[in-house]
């Protein structure tokens, strides 16, 4: 694969669970095996820890983050696999990714107030979130042009505890859908700025 890699909680709602168990299928059941793109080659820039599954910074913060093997097929090789769909079979693709994250948030989470998190906070900074809610953010640079996109959206009717709120077709079919988003989106804020 045209990859470069440079570098027992509590909680309420949909973040009860330990997130290192999760596996979420990206693709539908019947997609075909994705076939990796030699012409489409990634630089991982980002920090380590964002790659795993963790909490939030405080435990009762009720902020799961997604690690990349949380899902089937990884978030490096689903991003490879749609960027190829989306370019031309011609264009040689380089993508330097400093963002990929993909945090859920429950019933208890609170709105973010201040703006001095710490050094040990993780880097991302979401607008304030309330609610069960999922925070997307792609960032980096393709072929040299920065592109920073994100999306959300709420899932709290989506499911029942105690069943984690993944394992809900319709949870997973909004996920799918914003991940395809912010994807669109780069990758067209990409085209438009070398044209």
């Amino acid at each position: 694969m045209g990859l470069l890699l440079t570098s027992g909680l509590l909680g309420l709602g949909g973040c009860a669970s330990n997130p290192k168990r999760l596996k979420i299928p990206l693709l539908e059941e019947s997609a075909a095996p994705i076939a990796d793109s030699s012409r489409v080659i990634i630089e991982d820039a980002r920090p380590q820890r964002e790659r795993l599954p963790h909490r939030g910074k405080q435990i009762s913060s009720c902020e799961r983050w997604f690690g990349d093997d949380d899902f089937i097929p990884s978030k490096l090789v689903y991003l490879d696999f749609r960027v190829a769909q989306r370019t031309p079979g011609r264009v040689r693709v380089n993508l330097r990714l400093t963002r990929f994250d993909i945090v859920e948030y429950c019933e208890s989470s609170a709105a973010e107030t201040s703006t001095n998190a710490g050094p040990s906070a993780p880097s991302f900074t979401p607008a304030a979130v309330n609610g069960d809610t999922v925070v997307l953010r792609l960032a980096g640079e393709v072929n040299g042009v920065p592109f920073d996109v994100s999306s959300r959206f709420d899932y709290g009717t989506l499911y029942w505890s105690p069943h984690l709120p993944s394992s809900y077709p319709a949870y997973r079919s909004l996920l799918r859908a914003r991940l395809e988003e912010i994807i669109d989106r780069a990758m067209n804020s990409v085209w438009r700025a070398q044209h």
